[in-house]
């Protein structure tokens, strides 16, 4: 199914139109990083990709914007695990790359074992 959608800048939002219902992806933009916050899709037009395209031309935009992306939707996150050729866009947060507390060595493993 090829779909066309819109990039409303001034909103941050991209959709498009299907079988008249609106299906739109929300995002936020600040020191150069897209925050996805919302993927909506109507159940009548569902099960089509539809999100899945909303979301590809949100990271397709963010590549030719040289944007990072924070996928806060669940929906874009669970995209971007199944989509690695888009992984170097994420935006990384400092909570995402904290070091580990548990120290392996002292604790018998990972797993406990000695």
């Amino acid at each position: 199914m090829s779909l066309s959608i819109r990039h409303d800048r001034s909103a941050h939002r991209f959709e498009t139109i299907v079988d008249g219902a609106t299906c739109e992806l929300d995002y936020t933009l600040s020191g150069g990083v897209m925050t996805i916050t919302h993927t909506g899709v109507p159940p009548a037009v569902g099960g089509r990709g539809i999100a899945s395209t909303l979301v590809q031309a949100a990271f397709d935009t963010a590549h030719q914007e040289n944007w990072k992306v924070r996928p806060a939707c669940s929906y874009a996150a669970a995209w971007l695990q199944r989509h690695p050729e888009y992984h170097a866009l994420r935006a990384w947060t400092p909570a995402m790359i904290a070091p580990c507390r548990r120290r392996p060595w002292r604790h018998g493993g990972w797993r406990g074992q000695r």
